[in-house]
């Protein structure tokens, strides 16, 4: 998935750097074209892009949009997409309800194929 991988599989793993090719992962760019409008520039909107995992640091994003919520910045949205760990998924959403964070953070599933 990333250059890093590989020089590790490399050094830590004694993989032969023949036998590794790297794959990046990748989303459907044209799932977020959308008609885009500039109705407020002072709204920010800031968007996260993963499976729902721990690995993916959504608590992280989270928090990010809280400090800014709580240091007065009310003019943000942030938008996290994905799919994955269901499971997960209601984590991210239980934390978001509990922190009363519903007006400032959605979550938007990635569309079914």
């Amino acid at each position: 998935m990333s250059e890093v991988l590989k020089k590790y599989a490399i050094e830590k793993l004694k993989v032969p750097e023949s036998k590794i090719k790297v794959v990046y992962n990748g989303i459907d760019i044209d799932e977020f074209f959308i008609e885009r409008r500039i109705v407020n520039k002072e709204f920010w909107k800031i968007g996260m892009v993963g499976r729902f995992s721990i690995l993916k640091g959504h608590f992280y994003f989270m928090e990010a949009i809280e400090k800014l919520v709580s240091i007065g910045i009310k003019n943000v949205k942030g938008f996290i997409y994905g799919s994955g760990s269901i499971g997960f998924k209601k984590k991210i959403e239980n934390l978001i309800k509990k922190r009363n964070m519903d007006d400032y953070i959605e979550i938007i599933e990635r569309k079914k194929q």
